[in-house]
């Protein structure tokens, strides 16, 4: 049986909302986050793509794309938030795995050293949000 959420009963799904992260990291190749069109830049850059289907942005403290390293608690808090379940043959109707605001997309801020673990000093906010969705 489908959990209606009472958010979602009212129509607020997070569409034409992006939200913004700052964990561990996420993995792009999640089916909450998979893009079959690509992937956003995923480096200092703060390149915006807001084309893409769930991250727009995804600034990362160390120029690391090891995608093996990001499947940890930045992965689950991005999927909490907006993860919309689509394993690349085409999304599903919502279900009661998506995120509470679905519809909503996420700008990333990786603040870990390794992909796993979180800096408790992260670098200067600026570069980032300057350059924001």
């Amino acid at each position: 049986q489908r959990m209606v959420h009472p958010l979602h009963e009212a129509g607020i799904t997070g569409k034409g909302q992006v939200v913004q992260m700052s964990d561990s990291g996420l993995s792009v190749n999640s089916c909450y986050f998979y893009d079959e069109t690509g992937e956003v830049v995923r480096d200092r850059s703060g390149t915006v793509d807001n084309n893409r289907r769930k991250v727009v942005q995804y600034y990362a403290k160390i120029n690391d794309v090891d995608e093996t390293k990001h499947k940890g608690h930045g992965t689950h808090v991005g999927g909490t938030i907006v993860g919309k379940v689509c394993p690349g043959l085409g999304c599903f109707a919502h279900s009661n795995r998506d995120g509470i605001a679905f519809d909503a997309k996420i700008a990333v801020y990786d603040i870990s050293q390794d992909g796993l673990s979180v800096s408790f000093s992260p670098d200067p906010a600026d570069p980032m949000f300057s350059t924001g969705v």
